[in-house]
């Protein structure tokens, strides 16, 4: 399920937190106006690793053809003069709906993307003409079903390779790696198979 937009701005909220109640104030509502106007939805929320640049990603997770319909994603610097909520910094078209997204840990303007047919792109934001710079492409090797979570590894010591997890429905457990742009390659993975998992629901770990 995404995130929906929020059709109004409130100033102010009272979130609970067990016995008391915290005073929380919303500074921004930031929107894509022509997301918004497709009724696209929010589909995953990234900060970098600075904290100062918030990451959205736009699609459909209700009804539609997820396979070719665009998304968007899309980023702010809040505390940047000149800010505009409703005008992102950057926008970048998608060809087809993004699940989810993963800045670099250390590498602020890097962010990995899950699409929903499967592949995972890269994309560098500090890049303003063309950010991106990586993706897997469809194989056998690669996931065959939408792809709902990303996160960047720890590197090699020494090393200029970027190392990607993702995680898709389809049971597979990939890891890639980019070592200059271009193909994402598969470094290695898993992949959950059903016959070896036990039948009560109630296991403690699966079989790889």
């Amino acid at each position: 399920m995404g995130f929906e937009e929020e059709e109004s701005v409130e100033s102010l909220w009272m979130k609970s937190q067990g016995s008391r109640c915290e005073l929380v104030s919303r500074f921004h509502s930031l929107q894509y106006p022509e997301a918004v106007a497709e009724h696209l939805q929010i589909t995953s929320v990234t900060w970098n690793a600075t904290g100062s640049v918030i990451a959205r990603s736009y699609g459909r997770v209700g009804d539609g053809d997820w396979s070719t319909e665009k998304s968007y994603v899309c980023t702010w610097n809040p505390v940047r003069r000149g800010f505009n909520p409703n005008h992102p910094d950057t926008v970048v078209d998608v060809p087809s709906s993004v699940m989810c997204l993963a800045f670099h840990p250390s590498r602020p303007s890097l962010i990995a993307g899950g699409l929903f047919y499967g592949e995972v792109l890269v994309w560098d934001t500090s890049r303003t003409d063309d950010p991106f710079i990586g993706r897997t492409g469809l194989s056998i090797d690669s996931h065959m079903d939408p792809v709902y979570q990303v996160r960047w590894l720890q590197e090699v010591a020494q090393s200029h390779r970027l190392l990607v997890l993702s995680v898709s429905s389809d049971g597979k457990i990939l890891v890639w790696q980019m070592e200059k742009e271009g193909p994402l390659t598969l470094h290695h993975g898993f992949a959950l198979v059903a016959q070896q998992m036990p039948s009560n629901s109630k296991m403690s770990k699966a079989s790889v």
